[in-house]
């Protein structure tokens, strides 16, 4: 058996014996070394649970927020698409019952104009939706950020035992 400091492994059996002296810090598996990486990663104390990648953890969540982003976008577009395409039509609908004459062109542009002002509230709708999504997302890339940033504080405080790669 070999002494590192804090416990004994047995190289015959390729285990530690004892438990982890950091206890959950360092992973669920309380038998473990430097995550099973002991070829990259080094803690010569024994006391360092394994390193984080931040930069994996920040491109995911970033890449998640991205995806959100396209996904409620692309949901947004096709219901404003679709009622645009509807008062359209109700517009259309409602000129075809207007009868001949000066009487018919005037019903005319009262159908043009009240499409119109349903357009308008539809815009508005749309636009407060997209800003709904622009808040979402921005929301979620500031959490990405502020988890980049705590991971990269605790890495660096790993870094004074620990080789991270």
């Amino acid at each position: 058996m070999a002494y590192y400091g804090y416990r004994y492994y047995d190289p015959q059996t390729g285990r530690w014996p004892s438990r982890d002296p950091i206890q959950e810090r360092g992973g669920v598996n309380l038998y473990g070394f430097v995550g099973n990486n002991g070829v990259n990663k080094l803690d010569i104390l024994g006391l360092v649970p394994a390193c984080d990648d931040c930069e994996g953890a920040y491109d995911k969540c970033m890449k998640d927020a991205d995806d959100y982003y396209n996904k409620a976008t692309a949901i947004l577009q096709k219901l404003y698409d679709d009622r645009m395409n509807e008062i359209d039509k109700q517009i259309n609908d409602m000129k075809a019952k207007c009868p001949r004459g000066p009487v018919g062109a005037f019903c005319r542009i009262q159908a043009e104009r009240s499409g119109d002002l349903a357009k308008i509230v539809m815009e508005s709708i749309y636009a407060s939706g997209q800003m709904g999504i622009d808040l979402e997302v921005t929301k979620r890339q500031a959490k990405c950020k502020a988890d980049s940033i705590g991971c990269t504080a605790k890495r660096l405080k790993q870094k004074l035992f620990c080789e991270c790669k």
